[in-house]
Formats: C-alpha cells, sequence, structure tokens
C-alpha cells in the first residue's frame, strides 16, 4: 500500500491586526486540493519590520479567532513557534523546523502578492526557493492594509469592513491601537 503524500503550506506574517486580506489568502489555500494542512505562524517580530504594534499574545488570539470562522478541511493549525523565540526568525528556519517535526513530502510557501514581489530580498531566499514550492495568491481581491487599519482605529473610524468580526471584538474589547505609534 502506498503511503499518502503529506503536504504543508505555511502562511506567516506579523498580522497586526490579522484581516480580511489575509482571510481571504487562507480562503483561496483551503481550496487546493492536495495539501494536508496549513500552517498560520504568527511572527514574533518580523525581520522585514522594526516593531510590531500589538503584542504577540495579541497577534495570536487575533489570527486564532480568524481561523476559527474558516471550514475546517484541510485542517488549518496557527504555531506559536515563532512567538516562543522571542525574537525576530527567519522563513528558513520555520521550514527547517516544520521538516523536522513533521517529515512532509512536500511544503508550500503561502505568499499573498505583496510578499512575493519582495521574495528576493528575504533572508537566503534562494534556498528557501529551493525547498518549497511557493503558492502566491493574489491579495488585489481584497486591498486591505494593516497600516490601513492601524490608521482608521486612531481616527477612532470603523473597522467592519476590514477584519473579520471576531477580531473587530477583540480590538475593541482590548483597545489594541489606540494610542499614537
Amino acid at each position: 500500500m502506498q503511503k499518502k503524500r503529506t503536504s504543508i503550506a505555511l502562511f506567516g506574517g506579523s498580522f497586526d491586526p490579522f484581516h480580511l486580506g489575509h482571510l481571504a489568502v487562507l480562503r483561496a489555500a483551503q481550496q487546493v486540493d492536495f495539501l494536508s494542512y496549513i500552517i498560520v505562524m504568527p511572527a514574533y517580530v518580523s525581520p522585514h519590520k522594526d516593531k510590531t504594534i500589538a503584542s504577540a499574545t495579541d497577534r495570536f488570539e487575533m489570527v486564532k479567532l480568524a481561523v476559527s470562522t474558516l471550514p475546517p478541511t484541510p485542517p488549518i493549525i496557527v504555531s506559536d513557534w515563532e512567538i516562543q523565540r522571542d525574537a525576530p526568525t527567519y522563513t528558513i528556519d520555520t521550514i527547517a523546523e516544520i521538516k523536522e517535526r513533521y517529515m512532509p513530502d512536500e511544503i508550500y510557501l503561502i505568499l499573498g502578492s505583496d510578499s512575493y514581489a519582495t521574495l528576493q530580498s528575504w533572508h537566503r531566499a534562494e534556498d528557501l526557493i529551493d525547498q518549497v514550492k511557493l503558492m502566491v495568491i493574489d491579495r488585489k481581491t481584497v486591498p486591505v492594509s494593516a497600516t490601513e487599519i492601524r490608521e482608521k482605529l486612531l481616527k477612532l473610524e470603523s473597522i467592519e469592513a476590514l477584519v473579520p468580526e471576531v477580531v473587530a471584538s477583540y480590538i475593541s474589547k482590548l483597545k489594541l491601537y489606540s494610542q499614537p505609534l
């Protein structure tokens, strides 16, 4: 009997906050029938950014809440590995950890088209491209930016059309992003 192939897709980011553009990327990835599961990995601090506004814990919770609204197949795991490292982590290192823990047959790296445009500037980009298959999803269908959301929150404007309802509630309850940057 032939062993079923295991295909894991990784979707990482700052998710500061997690918004409808991120959710659209995950929905599109779930439409692919060859994935065994998807790992969503909030970064402690992205190597491409100076800092995040919300804490790693809050960003992790927002991702978990948003992912809970998605269909159950393929399963989506929200992982705190990078957060537990308590330091900026490169995607190539996370891929090595996924290989060690899960020994998948294939690893896909899910990227929004905006992230794909900067991929060559990533740490060890050539090695990364050699180790994964890229799954690039056009985010233009849901043009949302975390910066726009944070700016609206500072102006006390509604963000309900930009983030999942559960994320909007979480942000409101904890008054996240209410302080000037």
